[in-house]
């Protein structure tokens, strides 16, 4: 479109998976031990968002505090652990965006002051398989 600009700064973290106008990182592989992950701009941004939201949860506080002392990426199946623990369920495939997805609900859920753990059955509503 004219005068389209594609941009690099995003509003919060759940504006990072616009594919619109916004350059979305999620997809791309980012080398970690045992395999590709996450980038740790994308982790230290849910991080400090979620921290932002006041967290009651220890386990989110935890996790948020270790991604950003963490010197290296954390491993995909570190972050994928965190979700299954975190919500009750994981989601399938392991994939960055299945992982990215994982984390945003997370998100929303403090934001909004609901837990997924909290729904009737106390599971997620996506599930999750590590390859």
């Amino acid at each position: 479109q004219p005068d389209a600009r594609l941009r690099d700064r995003y509003d919060d973290f759940e504006d990072r998976s616009t594919e619109y106008d916004t350059l979305n990182t999620i997809h791309a592989p980012h080398a970690a031990q045992w395999g590709s992950t996450l980038s740790p701009a994308i982790m230290s941004a849910y991080a400090r968002e979620l921290l932002a939201a006041f967290p009651s949860d220890n386990l989110d506080q935890m996790f948020c505090m270790n991604v950003l002392s963490a010197s290296f990426p954390l491993p995909k199946d570190t972050i994928a652990a965190y979700i299954q623990l975190r919500t009750g369920g994981l989601p399938s495939p392991c994939s960055n965006e299945t992982l990215y997805g994982g984390l945003l609900a997370i998100l929303k859920s403090v934001q909004h002051g609901t837990d997924p753990k909290a729904k009737p059955g106390g599971t997620a509503q996506w599930q999750l398989t590590i390859e």
